[in-house]
């Protein structure tokens, strides 16, 4: 699925915030593709925080806001925010980047399984 497609769908949800860290390429393009159907991006100041004001607005609205991070560690410090939210009962859609599979060169950097 498109990143187009992907912001379409979520925008015809209902869905209308997405939260998060976004860095270049594949989170700068989804968070471009929110933005054009109108989704609001709220860029945080640490990925934890983009999950538990998901959380926020799922416990609101009853709709699924998007937590966003970029590769590596930056997913774990995501973490805390989606245990609290899901301790607290709410949902949320958590994405990250990902390194591709084959690419297990030293010299990555912020490298996580």
């Amino acid at each position: 699925m498109s990143y187009t497609a992907f912001a379409k769908e979520y925008k015809e949800a209902g869905n209308r915030f997405a939260f998060g860290v976004q860095g270049g390429g594949l989170s700068l393009e989804l968070t471009d593709a929110l933005i054009k159907e109108g989704v609001e991006f709220v860029t945080t100041g640490h990925e934890s925080i983009a999950a538990l004001m998901a959380g926020a607005l799922n416990r609101i609205y009853g709709t699924v806001p998007i937590s966003l991070s970029i590769k590596g560690p930056r997913f774990a410090n995501m973490a805390p925010g989606n245990l609290c939210s899901r301790y607290e009962g709410n949902a949320l859609l958590s994405i990250s980047e990902a390194y591709p599979e084959d690419s297990h060169s030293p010299r990555v950097h912020k490298w996580m399984d």
